[in-house]
């Protein structure tokens, strides 16, 4: 994991360094991600995502997918008399019984 000082964060995700603190202070398990180096904190670049609300809304829309994914596995697992096939993902339903 690379790490950055504060100010190069700030810059990289144009907030200022107080907001980046008071979003670490809002979220504490986010906080043990922070190293120190000395008396300077250093933030995972991999914490760009929470800063860009773009990045994560493209997160979201692929955890909604998945998330409709096991709805629609639950669903057909509920009812065992029923088999339900997507053709090709065009939206067509197969239903069969057992």
């Amino acid at each position: 994991m690379k790490f950055e000082k504060v100010n190069e964060f700030a810059k990289r995700t144009k907030k200022s360094r107080s907001t980046i603190y008071i979003f670490y202070n809002k979220n504490n398990e986010l906080q043990e991600e922070i190293k120190m180096n000395g008396n300077k904190r250093l933030i995972p670049i991999e914490c760009v995502k929470y800063f860009d609300s773009e990045i994560m809304f493209d997160e979201n829309k692929l955890l909604w997918l998945e998330n409709q994914s096991m709805r629609n596995l639950i669903d057909c697992l509920v009812d065992k008399f029923t088999i339900q096939i997507m053709a090709n993902g065009v939206g067509f339903l197969f239903y069969s019984s057992l």
